[in-house]
This record gives structure tokens, sequence and C-alpha cells, in this order.
């Protein structure tokens, strides 16, 4: 090597003198760079390295200046006079700009990528956590007339780097469709030669609106001089993983201005034409076709050739087949009818040849079918529907309800002879405008079905506008008003797809998908909003790529057999109902509020609904629909509703009071961030006990271009509940932080429950386990159903008693679900509240005295309460005890008295008593002896006087005893 690079040292530049003298036909122009006067230098230069050498170039000229453009149509002759010229025919110039509509493969100065974006858990203090997942399949990819990007859990970018020369625009034309709500944000800015974005600009910052289905958006917007970066971002909301089909962002056309002059005009593609001083090049009609940079187009041979619109080449025609035409069933006329046989137009096929299926004719005629319920036929206009004061089945003339009878209005269709009213079809292709032929849904007698061209890459969309229901929805949106129902099939080689859409307020959503071939199936679905409404119901067929080179499955179609719709505004009456309260306006009065109509009873009656149950009106008829409101929570006083006063008492008896709660809460979720670093998080609106105190969550992103009546708030981007979630893009200045995306995710309280056991549900969402029997639970629904969540969405906040927490206290989300649900389609949020521990009772109070010196003694009077036995028992026992006292001391006081007089005989009896008594043989008497008093005189002594008047103050009668000796007279002692 170091021997090569030497020789080439030496005889380099004998190679040099070798090459030819260039000659004037071997030099080309060009500017130099842009100097520091704003200008630059035009110098010729030879158009292809070491071609030749030397010559005799032009001398370098002063150049337009670096901001020196050309208008729409033209270019720069640099090579000539520097003057702005017409481009010529077959070719176009944009003057200023550059467009992208060809995406056949990534253009140069793209950059497409995808990267799992990261989350953080900052409200709960988990640090930072990082979740990455394979996004290859979530990248823009070209798809020829179309880049398209699928949502999923990653952020796919899109980027382009442009330098202007002035002031320019960007315009570009993109699909955001409605079926992609909940599931991914679809963002664009620009940046500036630092790489900044300046978020607080609306048109450096965008978030476009969603698009109808197959229908195009646009946003345009101005650029500034320099360089700046241009970025389309999807970002997929990991929210609704759960979700089975996501529709794909696309974007179709990238046009940008002011980036300076162009110095030859571009040459059109084929299938496109222009003429002189041209900006674009229209396409070729059809059965037409051009090369590249024609001036105009060439037809195709009409007998053997077709061509489709903006062809480059002819194509042979096909011989006819039975998939070129189409059956159709003709109006009634005088009660008969035939079926007809028409040419998918434009036909492509050719008649002439041997094996060319012919065009069929015309049916023999036939009785027409029965109208429809609620119509009757007409003999100069065929079906038509009954006066609003009539009835009828279809088959039979209108004819008045009976009297205290209302009609019972549907919309029912089961037979198909032409195309229903307020119906349509419509052919929706993802890259083009319309369909190339008359694909649609066609009437068939029993049934609709569909009909394609050929090898036509679209769906047909079948659509049903009604305006509106007859009774006016709840507040809480639990009151159902009608229901719609219908019957369908599908026949697919492969995996088809049969979607059915509701549409309200301009807001669409998915309700139910099924793919594959299904038999006859049945779906219903309840209403809960009053207002116009229209259903629809796509078909695509199978694409089965790998089979046939990218072509769809020809043979796939469905049916469509019946469909009804109760208690709409149009259609006719099906059958008369009783109306026990009467008729007004052809209507029920209805039943007063909480009361149901008794059918089963010979008069129909009005009757209340049992206890802590409320009745739907629109369905009043009998006992069962009487529906009971759930735990917790008890009946208004109108009836209607199951509301909470905010107070919940357990099966214990304890006493919960939440009024301290009862207000609207706002919690914000985990931030996340998307790869480039831009910030979004879910917000979530509370309303704890609902009641008047409803939530509501917006969205206030739109485009630019859009009016500032249309960018205020309309109904549609408005949702009311007692929980709902919205996407925020924080601001520097709150006033402008964007929300998008507003999901109710309660519209009502179901029911409030504690002691239940949810022990596995915080195992699975991180929640601690421990006291969990002891939460309070407030379940809330939404009957907003949605492919992803057939059943509508639930949310539970369990409240949890913590005596550490101040005010309100604090919501946490489930620690391994971030998003506060793990599906998608069931929400739970803890609350942590002193508000949700029970009220102390009486039981629960225990007095403890404090003090710092030793408290007065207090005295206070007893009163004892004794039972009604003990008060009649006491007085007699007492009574007898006193009885037994009296008896107890009287025979105590006379024993004293004999024990007294004994003494006083056997004193006497001592020696030296001065008088002696004669002795006696016994102190007792004997058997049959009376008891005789002998006067006995004692010879008192002195002692024996003070003695005796000691004693007599005791007795006031001496007498009375009979031991009493005599004072006065002396016993003889013989």
């Amino acid at each position: 090597m170091l021997k090569l690079a030497f020789i080439l040292f030496l005889f380099g530049p004998s190679f040099q003198l070798d090459l030819p003298t260039c000659q004037p036909g071997d030099y080309h122009f060009e500017y130099t760079e842009c100097d520091s006067n704003g200008g630059r230098w035009r110098v010729q230069v030879p158009k292809k390295p070491n071609f030749c050498t030397g010559g005799a170039p032009h001398p370098a000229v002063r150049g337009k200046s670096c901001d020196f453009t050309c208008d729409k149509g033209q270019y720069l002759d640099i090579s000539g006079d520097q003057e702005c010229k017409h481009c010529q025919s077959g070719t176009f110039s944009l003057g200023d700009g550059i467009r992208f509509e060809n995406w056949e493969k990534i253009p140069e100065g793209f950059t497409s990528t995808a990267e799992s974006f990261r989350f953080r858990h900052f409200e709960m203090g988990e640090g930072e956590d990082e979740d990455t997942v394979n996004c290859s399949s979530n990248a823009f990819t070209a798809k020829g007339s179309y880049l398209s990007v699928t949502p999923g859990d990653c952020n796919a970018q899109l980027t382009y780097s442009v330098n202007l020369v002035k002031t320019g625009s960007v315009l570009f034309e993109f699909q955001y469709p409605e079926e992609s709500e909940g599931s991914a944000l679809f963002h664009f800015t620009i940046q500036n030669d630092q790489c900044e974005s300046d978020l607080d600009h609306s048109h450096k910052n965008q978030w476009p609106s969603k698009t109808k289905s197959g229908a195009w958006g646009h946003i345009g917007t101005k650029l500034e001089k320099g360089l700046n970066v241009l970025k389309w971002r999807v970002v997929g909301i990991g929210s609704d993983r759960s979700k089975k089909t996501v529709a794909p962002v696309l974007i179709r056309k990238i046009e940008v201005t002011g980036v300076g002059f162009t110095s030859v005009c571009a040459p059109c593609k084929s299938g496109t034409y222009s003429s002189e001083g041209s900006e674009i090049c229209t396409p070729c009609k059809p059965n037409t076709f051009s090369k590249p940079g024609a001036d105009m187009c060439k037809p195709c041979n009409p007998a053997t050739e077709y061509s489709d619109e903006g062809a480059g080449v002819c194509t042979q025609r096909p011989p006819c087949t039975k998939d070129d035409y189409y059956q159709i069933q003709l109006p009634c006329v005088n009660g008969k009818t035939q079926k007809s046989f028409e040419w998918i137009q434009p036909q492509i096929c050719r008649k002439d040849v041997p094996e060319s299926i012919q065009l069929p004719g015309k049916t023999d005629a036939e009785d027409c079918p029965p109208c429809n319920p609620g119509m009757f036929l007409s003999k100069t206009a065929g079906c038509q529907y009954c006066p609003d004061d009539q009835m009828s089945d279809g088959k039979t003339p209108c004819q008045k309800c009976p009297a205290s009878t209302s009609p019972d209005f549907n919309l029912e269709m089961n037979w198909f002879n032409t195309m229903p009213n307020n119906m349509s079809s419509e052919c929706i292709l993802f890259s083009d405008d319309t369909c190339k032929y008359n694909s649609s849904w066609v009437p068939m007698g029993d049934h609709l079905v569909t009909h394609f061209g050929r090898s036509e890459d679209a769906y047909l969309l079948l659509m049903q506008t009604v305006s509106g229901f007859r009774t006016a929805e709840s507040k809480d949106h639990r009151q159902i008003v009608g229901t719609i129902s219908f019957e369908f099939s599908t026949q697919c080689t492969g995996r088809c797809e049969f979607v059915f859409l509701v549409e309200y307020d301009g807001h669409s959503d998915v309700k139910k998908e099924w793919s594959g071939t299904k038999g006859k199936t049945h779906f219903s679905f309840d209403v809960s909003k009053s207002g116009p409404m229209t259903f629809s119901w796509a078909f695509q067929r199978s694409y089965i790529g790998h089979l046939t080179n990218g072509h769809v499955a020809e043979n796939d179609l469905a049916r469509m057999y019946s469909i009804k719709i109760t208690n709409s505004l149009d259609g006719g009456a099906v059958g008369c109902k009783k109306c026990p309260k009467g008729v007004v306006d052809n209507r029920c009065v209805p039943c007063p509020a909480g009361h149901y109509i008794d059918v089963h009873s010979n008069s129909t009656t009005c009757q209340a609904c049992p206890p802590n149950t409320i009745i739907r009106p629109t369905n009043a008829w009998g006992k069962d629909n009487c529906v009971e409101c759930g735990q917790g929570l008890k009946a208004s006083a109108a009836g209607d509703k199951c509301v909470t006063d905010c107070t919940f008492t357990d099966k214990e008896g304890k006493l919960y009071d939440f009024t301290k709660l009862n207000k609207i809460t706002f919690v914000k979720g985990s931030n996340l961030f998307t790869g480039s670093g831009t910030k979004y998080y879910h917000g979530f609106n509370i309303s704890l006990c609902g009641g008047d105190k409803m939530v509501t969550c917006t969205q206030n992103v739109s485009s630019p271009e859009k009016s500032t009546s249309e960018s205020k708030f309309s109904e549609s981007s408005l949702v009311k509940g007692v929980v709902c979630r919205s996407t925020i893009i924080p601001s520097t200045d709150a006033s402008k932080s964007l929300s998008t995306q507003p999901t109710s995710l309660g519209d009502y309280i179901d029911k409030i429950v504690t002691n239940t056991s949810l022990v596995e549900m915080y195992k699975k969402e991180g929640y601690p386990t421990e006291g969990s029997e002891k939460d309070i639970h407030f379940y809330s629904k939404s009957e907003d159903s949605t492919e992803a969540c057939p059943e509508g969405r639930n949310t539970i906040i369990s409240l949890k008693c913590d005596q550490k927490m101040e005010d309100e206290g604090e919501i946490v989300f489930p620690p391994k679900c971030v998003y506060g649900t793990c599906d998608g389609c069931n929400f739970h949020l803890l609350w942590k509240t002193v508000y949700a521990c029970p009220k102390c009772a009486k039981e629960d109070f225990v007095k403890i005295s404090l003090y710092r010196e030793p408290p007065a003694i207090e005295t206070q009077k007893c009163a004892i309460k004794l039972h009604f036995i003990v008060k009649v028992v006491v007085p007699p026992v007492v009574a007898l005890g006193l009885i037994l006292l009296i008896c107890v001391i009287y025979c105590w006081q006379r024993n004293k008295n004999l024990e007294y007089k004994y003494m006083k005989l056997t004193h006497q009896n001592e020696p030296n008593y001065d008088g002696e008594l004669p002795g006696v043989d016994s102190c007792g008497l004997s058997d049959g002896e009376e008891d005789q008093f002998d006067s006995v005189q004692f010879k008192t002594s002195r002692g024996s006087k003070i003695l005796n008047k000691i004693r007599g103050k005791r007795s006031d009668k001496d007498d009375e005893n009979p031991f009493e000796t005599g004072r006065s007279e002396k016993i003889p002692l013989t």
C-alpha cells in the first residue's frame, strides 16, 4: 500500500496531463455557496470528474441572490440569462417547492424510525422504569400511493429536514381514522436548526383531528427561513392494548415551499400529462394512458383494451363472467315485481368473444313481497309508512289503534325490494377518495348483499340514519331509549372483516367486529342517547396476498337479512300498546315516576314498583322491568335513578361519611415520554358520589385551519359521568395544555360494597392486601361499549382507612398497571383517606380524666331503680321482719322480769336476810295445781328500801307484781 501511494504521488500529475482538454460542451453552470452578503457566483465546471482538464471556461459572474425563486410552473435558466422560464409540456415545477406523492419507497431526505417509549412512576416514588418492546412492525412504511403506520406500543416517527431560502410552508394530507380513538396519538411538530420545538406556537405543534372513515384531512402551516426539521409522530396508547385491530394512520402527500429555485422542470410520471407552464401533472382519464414526460394521453383500443384512471399502460379486456354483472330487484308495479341484471360500471369485460357470458334477461313477473312492518303497499309509490296514528304489520292496510292504546313505533326492515329510506351504501378505499366501480350493497328482496367490482380492494359501508328516539336520555346514561338488532352472515375464503359502528355527534365508535365466515348471526345493541344517530356496517373482503400475489378474494360477500330499531322517531307503528293513563299526541301518558304498567290484570293499571327499585319509562310494561338498585344505593324520590347520599352503613352497623370527598377530584397519572422527550399523561376526573356533581372531560385539540366557532368545545368533544379520563399534553403555560381522547370510565354508580374479598385483584395489580377486606368499594359503569370492551368499561374506587392521611388523602394507581387498568376495560384506583374510617359511635368512647391536682370529690344522689317484683315483695318482707323484731323484744322483756323475780326470791333465802321465808318443797307447780298467790309480808331492811325506790321508777304500779312484798307488815317467824 505504501508503494502504491508513493507511485501515485509521483506519477499522479502525469495521469492528469493525459486527460483531454475540456471543450465548451463539457461544462455546465453551477452556483457557489451563499456568501456573507447574501449573494453567490455562477461558475462553469466540468460535467464529469476526471473527464477532461483545462479548456477555457467562462469567467465567473455574479448570480441571483440566495432568496430568489421562480413562480410555479417555471424554472431558472442558469445556463442562459438567469431568468425564469415556463416549463415545457410534459414537465412541471412548483417554483420554489417540492412535492412528495409517490411512495414506492421512502424518498431520499426522509428518515423513518420506531422506538419504544418509556414511563416513570413519579407519583409512586418507584424511580424510573423502562419498558422496551419490538417496534419493527410499527414504523412508517411505503405502500405505493401513501405512507402507512399501525399504532402500537411504540413511538413511530417520520422526519424530513429542509433548508429554506425564504419563508415557506408545508402541506400534508393524512388519514387519522376515528377507529384509532383511544389507541394512538398523532402529532406533528416543526423544529429549528437547534432541534428546538416551540410548543407554545400552534402552527409548530399540532395534533391532527380525527377523519371520517375513508376521508382525507389536510394541514398546512408556514415555515421560517433556514433549517426546518419536520416530524410526524404516531404514539400508541398502552391503556387499550387489548384492542384486536387498530386502524392505521396514513400520509398521502407532503408539499414544501420556500426551498429555492429549480433549474430544471421535473418530467410527469407515467399515467399523467401536462401542458406548458404547469405546476402539476394531470392524471389520464379511464381508457387512456401515457408514458413518462407526456404532454397528452393516448386512447386505448376500445374494443380490446381498457385502463383505469392514471394508467401508464392499457390492459386487455377479459371475457365477461358472472362477476361482471349483478342482480337487482325492480320496484313493485301493480303488485308485481321482477329481477333484473346489470353490468358493473365501468364495464371492462368483452361480450364479443365465444367464452363470454351474456347478460341474463329479466325474470318473470311475480307477486311483490310484503312491505315491512309499519308500512302499507301503495299502488303508485310502492311501500309507504302508515300515518302517525295508525299501524300495520306490512301485510294489511293501515288501521287506527283502539281507544286507550297508542302506536308502537319501530323501524323494522325484513324485506329489501329497494334500498330503504334513510339507508345508503358507500364504497371506500384507503388510498383514493372514491372507488373505481359501482361497488355497493344491493337489495335482493329478502336480504341485502355486497357486490364488488373486479379486484376492488375496498370496503363497503351500509349506513342507516335515524332522526332520534322518542324518549329523552337520562342524565346518568343508564336509561335505555331504544335498541337496534340485526341479523347477518358472511361467506369468506380467508379472514374477511365485518364491523358494526355507531356514530353520534360526529363521533364514531366500533361496537363489534367479526372475522371469517359466519352463519346467520343475531346481534343487538342498547342505545342510551336520544339524538340523531347513524348505524353503519362495513365489510372488507379477505386479502390473500401470499396466495394470489396481493389480490383480494373475489367471492367474499356479506348478507344483511333484517334490521330492527325500536322506539325511533323514524319508521311506522307495528302494533298498539295499552295506555292506563290515556293517550296524548299518539303517545301513552306515562305512569307516575316509579310505577309500572300491570299488563297481567284485567284492566291495565299503573302499579308502584317494589321498594328500592327504579323503572325505565321506555319499557314500563310489567313488574319485571323494575330494576333493583345496587348495594349501598337507594331509589331517588322520582324513582328514575339510583343515588347515594354519600354515606354508607355496613353489615355491622358501622357508619361511613364521605361527604367531605363529594367534590370533583383530579388525579394525574404517571408521566409518559416519547423517544424524543415529548411528555404526556392520563388525567382522571372523579366524582365519588355522583349526583349533581358530574365530571367532564374535554378535547381542545383542533386543526389551525378551523374557524374559531368550530374550534370551540362541541358535544362530541365532551364526555360526562362520575369518572372520565383524557390524555393531557402539558405546556409551560397551563392554559395552553392540550387535552385529547376524552373517555367515560363510569356513567353512573353501580353499587357500594365492603367486606368483599378482592385479594386476587389486589395481588395482580400490586396493591397491599392487608386490611383490604375492610375497604369500601365504589363501582361505576359506562355502558358505551367498544370492540375492545364489548361490555363497556368499569371502574372501582376503593377507599382505604388511613388515619395518617391529611385532608382528602391520596389516590394511588396500581403499581403493576400504571395506566389505572391492566386490560383497558376495567380500571381500579385506591384512595387512602381518613374519611374511609367508620364514624365513632357512643360505645367507642372511654372517659379519661386528666388533671394537675386531685379533683374535688363529687357527691351525687343515687337513685336505684328496682324491678316491679322487688317493689311488691320488699314491703311485706320488711313488715314481717318488724313484727318478728317486736316479738323478740317483748319476749326478752318478759324473760328479764321473770329473771328478776327469781333472783329476788333466791336473795331472800340468804342467811342475812331479815325476813326468812318458809321452806318450800318445789319452786314449780305440780300437775293439776293452780297458781295461787298468798299474801306474804317481808321485813324490809334499809338496803332493800333503797333498792325498791330505784326499781319503783320503772313501774308505776307495784301492785301488778305478785311477788312485791308488803311495806308495813312483818312476816312472823313462827
